[in-house]
């Protein structure tokens, strides 16, 4: 073999060995890319001392940007409740007007918790598990780049700036060539295990409230399992959820049970919920209301404008300014009036200032004035109105839950009376009856229009065929009459089935003689039934007006509850005259009423969508609430474009009802109670 020719077996050997070499150096060029060595020294040992102590301190020192105005006593208060269950546990339930920053806060709580060593793994629960994703992406961004945070805890945040918020680079990170075990995920954050850190292998997660909670633990490195020993609970509702019982009453078992549970076994958990009032009786309702959560709510104004009739000016002009794009213009118009418009207002937080308004005060009005009354009074003052609150939203999905299974034209046996009312149009007639109880529990036994549509779903601009056609009448009236005489013939002139085997008749007939009274009273003066029939005459009494209970009583006038009934004179029949919207208002709180209770409304059948047509008239006017003579009520507008005939005729039938002796237990039929109040709690009510 020539000389300086290695042998095939050694030749193997050399490469092999250079490979080895390689690789070697290899690694350890990548140990050294890989370790990101020894934590940087902190920035400002006073300054992190001073930020560790206090919340409030470590918010606004450390995210200017974020907490820029001063915050209000409230914040301050909520800021100490949140630092207490941090350092010392217990339970805790904030209520905080939205726009507050309470998730914000939530936040960086939890952060401060960690990097602290307070807390070792702190979960939030949100209401959705997008919202909850939210959240972690919030905080790996704060954690991997805000340069001043990590200046003053590098021990504790050391590995994540590294990172550039990649979790890819995570699995090989090395601290002077030990694993760090960081971890940036969408659900959570695993903190870097470093010698010397506060939140060594410290975890913040975050879920929704119906995700998988009962998963929330941690496996270590050394084999040991974590778990959530803080827990904070942000806005844990929607507003889908905030109107149904059952998902307020299964997101309530989350919290008690999984969510309180999550520490393990006899292990008491910190937790604090943050939460805004959205509906009377909600998840947040609940929770401030239950003793061991130390519930306390918070408001946007403490006290409204002495006067509000100076705003309504104020906000006419608002929105014309805004109509012919010219809004710079009202702040022209405040800054004229300013000491009129804010006198009496006091705010929680005279900082809260939107760009482009001249001050606070201007602000939270222009909030309630886009939100409306009802809206602002749960969501920015967390105190939801009630009765008439509810009565202002007759949601298809209430009334929906009110039918009983009960066949078209079946009288309940609970019902005693029954009571037809006829709303009169040009073309056709709307009409519907309903049973009643003794205790004004009402039920719809059937509804309609004359001449009956071949098509479920339509529009009184598009009703055919109609009353002339139907009647051969080439006039209005005598159709409409022909339409009144064949609905008390075959509606009055029957009886009803009843399901105790019996049968009724119909007691009172209503016909709103509103339109073609004339037609209207000949017919009540001449029908068959003229003791039954009774023509209305609807009146919107506002809160500025004496309401028909305190009316002077007149001869040959009856006077009952918010209806008075005159004697006819001059070709007149004897007629009614209903206060329409105090019976709109109390009409949507028998909707609202459970089925079951006393003075619950229920409807027949058991498919909703044969009803969508009747759902539609009863959701189709919006009402606004008024204040005068010591009283509040809902003044009721129809809304543009849409049919509301049978909430017309739904809400005559309650008056006839008390007319022929209905009456709510523990009532007065008669003589309707007026509670009065003073003028601050008027305001305060008008939220």
């Amino acid at each position: 073999m020539p000389a300086g020719i290695v042998t095939k077996s050694a030749a193997v050997e050399r490469y092999e060995d250079i490979k080895t070499r390689a690789a070697i150096a290899s690694l350890v060029s990548s140990a050294a890319v890989r370790d990101i060595g020894t934590p940087p020294a902190c920035t400002d040992l006073e300054l992190r001392e001073y930020v560790s102590g206090n919340l409030e301190h470590f918010l606004q020192w450390i995210f200017t940007d974020v907490f820029r105005w001063e915050f209000s006593d409230d914040q301050r208060l909520s800021i100490q409740q949140m630092d207490s269950v941090i350092d010392r546990g217990g339970l805790q339930a904030i209520a905080d007007p939205r726009g507050t920053g309470k998730t914000q806060r939530a936040i960086r709580a939890a952060l401060k918790a960690i990097l602290t060593g307070k807390r070792k793994y702190v979960c939030i629960i949100a209401a959705t598990d997008g919202a909850a994703k939210r959240i972690i992406k919030a905080i790996r961004t704060i954690v991997s780049y805000n340069s001043l945070l990590y200046g003053l805890f590098p021990t504790e945040l050391h590995g994540f700036p590294q990172l550039q918020g990649n979790n890819r680079k995570a699995g090989g990170q090395l601290c002077c060539g030990k694993q760090t075990e960081i971890y940036l995920g969408a659900d959570h954050i695993v903190f870097p295990t470093i010698p010397g850190s506060l939140a060594s292998g410290a975890i913040i997660s975050s879920c929704g409230i119906t995700g998988n909670i009962r998963g929330q633990f941690h496996t270590r490195p050394d084999g040991s399992v974590i778990r959530p020993d803080l827990v904070l609970i942000d806005d844990p509702q929607t507003k889908e959820s905030a109107q149904s019982q059952v998902q307020t009453q299964d997101r309530i078992d989350i919290i008690e049970g999984d969510v309180l549970g999550l520490a393990g076994p006899d292990v008491s958990i910190a937790c604090m919920v943050l939460c805004t009032v959205i509906e009377k009786d909600d998840l947040s309702e609940r929770l401030l209301n239950a003793t061991k959560w130390h519930g306390r709510r918070t408001k946007t104004i403490y006290s409204f404008p002495v006067n509000m009739k100076a705003w309504d000016a104020y906000f006419e002009d608002y929105e014309e300014s805004i109509r012919i794009g010219k809004p710079e213009r009202i702040n022209e118009a405040y800054l004229a009036r300013q000491a009129e418009l804010d006198a009496g207002c006091v705010l929680a937080w005279d900082k809260r200032k939107e760009i482009g308004d001249v001050s606070a005060i201007q602000t939270a009005m222009h909030i309630w004035h886009r939100c409306g009354p009802t809206a602002f009074a749960a969501e920015y003052q967390n105190t939801p109105t009630t009765a008439a609150d509810e009565a202002s939203k007759p949601t298809t999905k209430a009334i929906s839950s009110k039918l009983i299974g009960i066949p078209r034209g079946m009288v309940p046996k609970w019902a005693t009376k029954m009571t037809l009312a006829v709303d009169c149009q040009m073309t056709c007639l709307y009409w519907m009856v309903v049973a009643w109880g003794d205790d004004f529990s009402g039920h719809i036994v059937d509804y309609g229009v004359t001449p009956e549509q071949p098509r479920n779903y339509f529009t009184l601009r598009d009703v055919s065929p109609t009353l002339q056609q139907k009647s051969g009448s080439s006039q209005t009236e005598g159709a409409i009459r022909w339409g009144l005489d064949f609905l008390a013939e075959t509606l009055i002139g029957r009886p009803w089935p009843h399901e105790d085997g019996g049968e009724i008749r119909i007691g009172r007939m209503l016909v709103d003689a509103g339109y073609k009274p004339d037609v209207v009273h000949e017919f009540a003066m001449r029908s068959p039934y003229a003791s039954v029939v009774l023509p209305c005459h609807g009146l919107g009494i506002t809160a500025a007006k004496t309401p028909m209970d305190r009316w002077p009583t007149k001869p040959n006038e009856q006077i009952g509850w918010h209806w008075v009934v005159k004697r006819g004179e001059k070709r007149r029949a004897t007629y009614g005259q209903l206060d329409t919207y105090h019976w709109k208002t109390f009409l949507c709180e028998r909707i609202a009423a459970v089925v079951g209770e006393k003075g619950a409304m229920t409807l027949f059948g058991d498919r909703p969508e044969t009803h969508r047509l009747l759902f539609d008239h009863l959701n189709a006017e919006s009402c606004t609430q008024t204040f005068g003579q010591g009283r509040s009520l809902w003044e009721w507008k129809q809304k543009a474009g849409v049919d509301n005939h049978w909430f017309d005729c739904l809400a005559s039938n309650c008056a006839a009802a008390s007319m022929i002796g209905s009456s709510l237990p523990g009532g007065e039929m008669k003589v309707a109670p007026v509670k009065r109040v003073r003028f601050s709690e008027m305001q305060r009510a008008k939220k």
